[in-house]
Parts: structure tokens; C-alpha cells; sequence
């Protein structure tokens, strides 16, 4: 089993994994439970590629602290096979996406994770379909903040009070308003959108109630 072989012939590292997901010819429950991995990966997964990695080192002392050692003190040939695995991953798999296209960053596979593992851990059966939304409501709301405190900013950073003309108000106003509408938003633009415009007229009546313009005589 730790040999690149088949019946005594030397076999590539993907013939190693083709032979491995054959399926084990019998009804016996042993041979079900034995299939039923080989059936999984073959049915979810389009592709499939082996890699062979060596023991990282064979000084003991080392293995038993392998996360806290340097990368040249493991073996020079475990280095070139993660060198192969991690160009591979770079080259050929693709980004994992969800609805409306978003882009799964690590951020958002933590909260993936968190939302899965806290429905297990409750005894419950998880659903994708609701750590997609708790994804989403927590991008949404992370999303509209950003909108608003990037909008507070260019204000603060473009506008100096008093000024001197309507103008000038509405014209700093309306720039960083359409900065922060489009600096974040990738999905459900629209409905996120107002409520940026929900959030933005308090900020916004801040800075005109302070203008000395508006100031009654």
C-alpha cells in the first residue's frame, strides 16, 4: 500500500487513485460500507488527482513538533512534492463561488464553517441554503457599514465648514454618496443600496445642521 505499484508493475500516482475508487464487487454490508466513499467521491467530484507526499522528516524528535518547526528542516524531496501539490491547486482549481457569483474569501468560509458546525453541535441537519444566508446577511451588514464609514470619511476629509454655498454642500454630498453605493456591493446591490440611503441622512443632516448657512440669524 505505500508503493506506486499494481501486481508488481510500477503505476503513476493517479493509476494509484483510479484503482483505489474501484468499487469492490459483492453485497456483503462490509463491502457496501467499503464502497460507499469510493461511490461519494466519484459521484460529487468531477475530477480527482493523487499526490504522493513523503514522511516530512524521519527525525522523530522533529515530527513530534512538525507544526512549529522551520521549512528547511524538513526533507528536501517532502518539499518538492508540496511545491507540486500547491502549483497544481493554484493553476487548475477554481475559486469556490456562490449565488449571484460571490467569491467564498477565508473570511467567508469561517463563517461557512462556524454555521455548520453550530448546526451539528445542536442536533440539527445542516442546511446550505441557511449558511448561505447567514453568509449573506453578515456580508450585507459588513457591507453597508463600510459604505457608510467610507462615506463619513470623504465628508470629513473633502468638505470644510463653513461653506460657503448650498453648492458646495450638495456637490461633496453627492461624490462621496456614490462612492459608497458602489465601493462594496456585489449582490442584492438594489436593497442594499437604501439601506445605505437609510443610514447616510444621519450622518448627512449632521453635517448640514452644523453648517452655519443653515443657522437660524
Amino acid at each position: 500500500m505505500l508503493e506506486l505499484k499494481l501486481k508488481g508493475e510500477v503505476i503513476t500516482e493517479d493509476q494509484y487513485l483510479e484503482n483505489a475508487l474501484k468499487l469492490i464487487p459483492g453485497n456483503h454490508p462490509r463491502v457496501q460500507a467499503s464502497n460507499l466513499p469510493r461511490e461519494c467521491i466519484r459521484h460529487f467530484f468531477p475530477k480527482w488527482k493523487c499526490f504522493v507526499f513523503d514522511r516530512p522528516t524521519n527525525d522523530k524528535e522533529l515530527l513530534q513538533k512538525i507544526e512549529t518547526i522551520s521549512e528547511d528542516q524538513l526533507e528536501p524531496k517532502f518539499q518538492e512534492q508540496t511545491r507540486a501539490f500547491v502549483s497544481y491547486i493554484f493553476t487548475y482549481a477554481k475559486i469556490k463561488t456562490l449565488r449571484e457569483g460571490i467569491e467564498v474569501t477565508g473570511n467567508r468560509l469561517g463563517t461557512l464553517v462556524t454555521t455548520y458546525v453550530d448546526a451539528i453541535s445542536s442536533g440539527a441537519v445542516p442546511c446550505l441554503d441557511d449558511a448561505v444566508t447567514t453568509l449573506a446577511q453578515r456580508e450585507k451588514s459588513a457591507a453597508v457599514q463600510k459604505a457608510a464609514d467610507h462615506y463619513s470619511e470623504q465628508m470629513a476629509q473633502r468638505l470644510r465648514l463653513p461653506t460657503d454655498t448650498l453648492q458646495e454642500l450638495l456637490g461633496v454630498h453627492t461624490a462621496c454618496e456614490e462612492e459608497a453605493k458602489f465601493k462594496e456591493f456585489k449582490d442584492d446591490a438594489k436593497k442594499q443600496l437604501n439601506e445605505v440611503k437609510e443610514e447616510e441622512p444621519k450622518k448627512y443632516s449632521v453635517v448640514i445642521l452644523c453648517s452655519p448657512i443653515y443657522c437660524a440669524p
